[in-house]
């Protein structure tokens, strides 16, 4: 491994650290048919995710999955293989938005300093 394959890394450890130091659970995306479905994720009442998907192709690194709390997938039919990345982030975020729901049925926690989904995106 270069220099710079160890600082990127040394990074990428270091924010899922904060992540993680934020209160934060750590999920990878893999279409892996003995990751846990994202169903199951989303009505375990955890609070705070945060979703890392890979490259279309490649996914997520080795290191990636390793290090997240938790391998997530979408259950999809017999047969087909995976789904475009966006596609995959759009349904992901759609059922873990759910378990933001109010009483009156709008997304949010109702607190501002604690929104629901935020996008951060970086190579990980």
């Amino acid at each position: 491994m270069t220099q710079a394959d160890n600082k990127l890394v040394a990074e990428r450890r270091r924010k899922l650290a904060e992540l993680r130091a934020a209160g934060l659970t750590v999920l990878a995306m893999t279409p892996a048919p003995h990751a846990a479905s994202i169903d199951g994720i989303a009505s375990s009442g955890r609070e705070r995710i945060a979703l890392l998907l890979g490259a279309e192709g490649d996914g997520l690194s080795a290191e990636a999955m390793a290090i997240a709390d938790a391998r997530v997938r979408i259950p999809i039919a017999a047969g087909a293989d995976s789904l475009n990345v966006g596609v995959a982030a759009a349904i992901a975020l759609h059922v873990l938005s759910f378990t933001h729901r109010d009483a009156t049925g709008q997304a949010g926690s109702g607190r501002a300093d604690n929104p629901p989904t935020a996008l951060h995106r970086t190579r990980v």
